[in-house]
Order: structure tokens, then sequence, then C-alpha cells
């Protein structure tokens, strides 16, 4: 009987592409994750609030909502929550961001910066 304590890290991963939602989601699903996807930050902060995950990812520019102000938000709310920012502009992870991989990125480069912010 498979031990019920180890469940799969949850991830919500934050995009205004559905391309890159889609293509995330099922890399990261492949790699044994449960994956849920928000195609803005409002989208996320619902979600977020009624779901708990281990890492959110998250597209820094996005309309309405960046994915700073995403990170800003929910560390206001768990400061501890792991935050991975994907950015093709920015050079420094924003404070409220644990770990920047920018883009374009390869799979292994996502990997490790899951790796690095859930204790791997």
């Amino acid at each position: 009987m498979p031990d019920e304590t180890i469940l799969p890290k949850r991830i919500l991963i934050v995009d205004d592409e559905q391309s890159i939602l889609d293509c995330l989601r099922m890399l990261l699903e492949s790699d044994g994750y449960q994956v849920e996807t928000a195609r803005s930050g409002r989208e996320a902060l619902t979600k977020y609030s009624t779901g708990k995950f281990d890492v959110v990812i998250t597209d820094m520019r996005m309309d309405g909502m960046t994915g700073a102000q995403l990170a800003e938000a929910i560390k206001a709310k768990s400061p501890n929550q792991p935050i991975i920012m994907i950015s093709a502009h920015e050079n420094n992870a924003p404070a409220a961001v644990d770990c920047l991989v920018r883009k374009p990125f390869a799979l292994d480069a996502l990997r490790a910066a899951l790796a690095m912010v859930l204790g791997k």
C-alpha cells in the first residue's frame, strides 16, 4: 500500500499566455507535480486563497497585475510561501520572489529552481 503521507507537491502557475500554461502544466505533471493554473494575478489570488500550494510560479509581465505585485500580495498573507518568477526582462528577482528563472529557459533550469525552493 502506498505511503499516503507522501503527497505530490502542488504548484500554482500564473501566466497570461494559455500556451505557456498548457506547456508548463504538461511538463510539471509529467514530473509528478499537481498543477493548477491561472491566467491573471487576480485569478491566482482567488485560487491561492482557497487552496494550499507548495510553490507559486509566475510570469513577471502580465496585464492588470504584475508578477511582482502578485508575489507581494501572496507574501503579505504567507511570508514563507516559495515563489518562482519567470521573466525575460528582469535581471534580479524582486524582493518578494525566492528565485528568478530567465526566459528563454530550459526545463532543467525550472527543475533546479523548484528543487532549490522546495529544499531538495
